[in-house]
């Protein structure tokens, strides 16, 4: 028999790894390394997801209260300086509390709540989102405006709930701009959007996401977990601005989506707190820009 041919010896990898060892080799066969087992229960990351699906629902119940208190109810931010600072402190320290109690129960990790920063290009991912989450959120609208009106729906009727809707919402903010201070609209403008807002809600939605994704079924593949997680943090999102009306419950959801979208596609918070607080601080820029013609 030819040698170039002949059969090879079947290696005994378990010996081969045992002298390996003992002589070590870096070329040896390591034995399998134990699967390691999250250490933190499930329930315990129930109870952190109802702990966050309680902060949306109780701001949607407060937010209608105040609103429906009377028919030109109080605007929603204080006049002044010094009340607005006293606000934002105040809704931070709420919020930070309900946070962290959530967190100690999940004791989920930067990685899972989404924290990573990415560099000075977050900012400019963020600007650039603010943007197109804008013109989409219009394309949205004028598209569901046709849709329906193909199937038979009156499309002035719906035109008019939309004006109805925005008008609603400029009654709640308009006022806060009345004053000649431009100390409180650059606050406004500036520590509301994206501190109150871009901030606190982002570092809700990702705590919200961490935990759905956590606790959806094993045996769902990872853009279904991320889907439906995106799907039901955004509705609850939504939920949480139902004082704006249903139009502003179906806006601010979409937005939620546009939102969750991105965390989700950079696996980092920042940019989607850049994107929110830009697309707010543009909001309440056109509000102050107004109040100031009249």
């Amino acid at each position: 028999m030819n040698p170039e041919f002949s059969p090879v010896a079947p290696v005994d990898t378990d010996s081969l790894a045992t002298d390996s060892l003992a002589t070590g080799s870096p070329f040896s066969v390591r034995p399998p390394l134990p699967l390691l087992k999250n250490r933190v229960a499930r329930w315990r990351w129930w109870v952190s997801l109802a702990i966050l699906i309680l902060l949306p629902l109780a701001a949607s119940i407060l937010s209608a209260q105040q609103v429906s208190k009377s028919p030109a109810p109080a605007p929603l931010l204080p006049k002044s300086v010094l009340g607005l600072l006293i606000f934002c402190a105040l809704n931070l320290v709420e919020f930070g509390v309900v946070w962290t109690l959530a967190w100690a129960f999940s004791r989920a990790n930067r990685d899972q709540l989404f924290l990573r920063w990415r560099g000075f290009k977050s900012v400019l991912w963020g600007v650039g989102y603010s943007l197109l989450m804008r013109f989409g959120l219009v394309l949205v609208a004028i598209l569901v405006v046709m849709v329906l009106a193909m199937l038979g729906f009156d499309s002035k009727a719906m035109m008019e709930t939309m004006k109805a809707s925005g008008d609603n919402v400029q009654k709640l903010f308009a006022p806060i701009f009345t004053g000649r201070d431009p100390l409180h609209k650059f606050l406004i403008i500036g520590l509301i959007s994206f501190v109150a807002a871009g901030l606190r809600e982002e570092l809700w939605r990702a705590a919200t996401l961490a935990a759905m994704i956590h606790l959806a079924p094993r045996n769902w593949s990872q853009a279904t977990k991320n889907g439906v997680a995106l799907g039901l943090s955004s509705a609850l999102f939504g939920l949480g601005h139902l004082y704006q009306g249903a139009t502003g419950v179906v806006g601010t959801g979409i937005l939620g989506v546009a939102l969750g979208a991105i965390m989700l596609r950079h696996k980092s918070v920042w940019p989607a707190i850049i994107a929110h607080g830009c697309f707010d601080a543009v909001s309440f820029a056109a509000l102050a820009f107004g109040a100031g013609a009249k």
